[in-house]
């Protein structure tokens, strides 16, 4: 069972300071505000923008303005800001004294025990937003004006990619952006999500008589470790070992050359992962987990397709821990 945020002292959303990754790895926390993100509906939206905006999973809240925010987990092993992650992208619903944090009920209900409402990824970048704003506050999509070419990626200053893009506008890797056709500030908050692609559960953060203080997409960057798994074999005859080091054949990163990444092919391209999202490409998270920082390739991840077939108005099973994923994740950032 997916375990993670459920003990309090391994929930790090809207923390500063120390943190554990999920592959027991120190990471220190910085909290950015993003501003309000405006929900006259009470229909809180959770999604990737760039692909399901408008179809996300919907959360019931009281109608209102909320404070928005990014949990960003410096991961260096300097632990010098080099090398930053999103953590946790939060919106805040009322004041309280955090009691509990668990599986967030949608407007379909709670989700079965062991399974999460969440979002599924499929252009690194997720956001919150109200519902009803989406068909309202966006011009409507046809195929000869895409929003793609109009909205995300218009070559403009106020482009949704040149906002989050921007250092200037918030800080590079987050947004608050006000949608085209809004009368009455309308909004969109966006954050890159972490890692990259991939399914992320949204929590519910509750005081102590269940009242629901703050919503969280977990971007599965912090978090308890788990214990040991068993290596896991690749394709080649290489093992991921538990440790995050692999096995030869697969070449260690100071075999390669300069510039040069493990290949797709070098590793399960085609192996079960549970919560990730039909059709990622386990190479494209090994490119990403070797970048030197947050990297956002809109026009590439935005025209990925496997996400059509994920469902995201079903219940998606929990994600491991510290799984395939993390492991492989831990074996670029070790070495």
């Amino acid at each position: 069972m997916y375990a993670r945020g459920m003990e309090l002292e391994s929930f790090y959303a809207m923390r500063d300071g120390e943190a554990t990754q999920i592959d027991g790895m120190p990471a220190h926390l910085t909290v950015v505000p993003l501003g309000k993100v405006r929900v006259p509906s009470g229909l809180l939206e959770a999604s990737d923008p760039f692909v399901t905006l408008g179809d996300g999973t919907v959360f019931e809240v009281e109608p209102g303005d909320y404070e928005a925010y990014v949990t960003l987990a410096d991961i260096s092993l300097e632990q010098d800001g080099s090398h930053e992650r999103e953590a946790y992208l939060s919106v805040v619903l009322r004041e309280g004294i955090l009691a509990s944090v668990g599986a967030a009920a949608s407007v379909r209900g709670e989700p079965e025990t062991g399974k999460y409402w969440g979002v599924g990824v499929d252009a690194g970048t997720v956001a919150f937003c109200d519902h009803e704003a989406v068909a309202d506050c966006m011009p409507e999509e046809t195929e000869d004006a895409p929003w793609y070419e109009v909205v995300f990626d218009s070559e403009r200053d106020d482009s949704w990619f040149a906002l989050m893009d921007s250092p200037d506008h918030i800080r590079s890797g987050v947004a608050n952006i006000v949608m085209p056709l809004a009368v009455e500030g309308e909004n969109v908050v966006l954050s890159h999500s972490g890692w990259g692609d991939g399914f992320y559960p949204v929590l519910a953060a509750k005081d102590s008589e269940g009242n629901t203080l703050a919503l969280h997409i977990d971007l599965l960057v912090v978090g308890e470790p788990e214990d040991d798994e068993e290596d896991i074999p690749l394709v080649d005859g290489s093992r991921l070992k538990d440790d995050g080091t692999v096995e030869a054949p697969l070449p260690f990163p100071d075999e390669l050359g300069a510039g040069q990444q493990v290949q797709p092919d070098a590793v399960a391209r085609d192996q079960a992962i549970p919560g990730a999202v039909p059709g990622s490409a386990l190479g494209d998270v090994a490119h990403d987990a070797a970048a030197p920082g947050p990297q956002h390739e809109h026009q590439q991840q935005t025209e990925c397709s496997g996400i059509s077939s994920l469902g995201l108005e079903e219940e998606s099973p929990a994600p491991r821990k510290k799984g395939f994923w993390a492991r492989l994740i831990g074996f670029f950032k070790r070495g």
